[in-house]
């Protein structure tokens, strides 16, 4: 019994590591599920959100450059209806997979596309003032217009962009850039606009 109680005290570091390596993987997990999106396979709200505040406050208080803008796939709801769902959400995520790839090749590291929600995507645009966020939007814009979805009909995308203004916080500015999808929807859609002035 001692020898036991000897041996098992001996393998108390090792089943502590053990214990330890596994939890860390559990943390790793529940992390991505939480800050994920299933579908798309993109970050969700609970990662672009604090990445967000992070930027706003960056800017607040050393002027730090940024843009953010809000895409949505035109008359998606007419592809559902129609299609299916399945069809659908084939739609979302090959336009998930195009812009992770669109934004990897063509801008910062930094950058960050989420699903937002629906058929929404947001972007984050580092160091990218109000001008120069309409270039790679832009483009993004053309690229989803050309591609071939597969599914017998075009695919187009409206685009709306915001850079942040002293003293605004995340939700405003992220309600600006919204305010300006809107109006691009509402001007024919298959089209980009900035926001207004805050």
């Amino acid at each position: 019994m001692p020898r036991f109680v000897t041996h098992f005290q001996r393998m108390q570091p090792t089943l502590a590591r053990i214990r330890d390596a596994r939890q860390k993987t559990e943390n790793r997990k529940l992390r991505a599920l939480c800050t994920i999106d299933e579908l798309t396979e993109l970050p969700n709200r609970r990662q672009f959100n604090p990445e967000l505040a992070r930027l706003v406050a960056a800017h607040q208080r050393y002027g730090h450059v940024f843009s953010v803008a809000i895409i949505d796939i035109d008359h998606f709801k007419g592809v559902n209806d129609t299609l299916g769902h399945l069809t659908g959400d084939r739609v979302l995520k090959q336009l998930a997979k195009q812009l992770a790839e669109i934004l990897r090749k063509s801008t910062r590291k930094n950058d960050l596309v989420a699903r937002w929600g629906g058929e929404e995507f947001a972007l984050i645009l580092d160091a990218t003032d109000l001008a120069n966020a309409r270039i790679p939007l832009e483009r993004i814009r053309q690229i989803v217009e050309k591609s071939d979805f597969g599914i017998g009909r075009q695919v187009t995308i409206s685009i709306g962009f915001a850079s942040p203004s002293n003293f605004e916080s995340s939700e405003q500015l992220m309600d600006r850039a919204d305010r300006a999808l809107y109006r691009a929807k509402a001007e024919g859609r298959n089209c980009i606009r900035a926001a207004e002035a805050a």
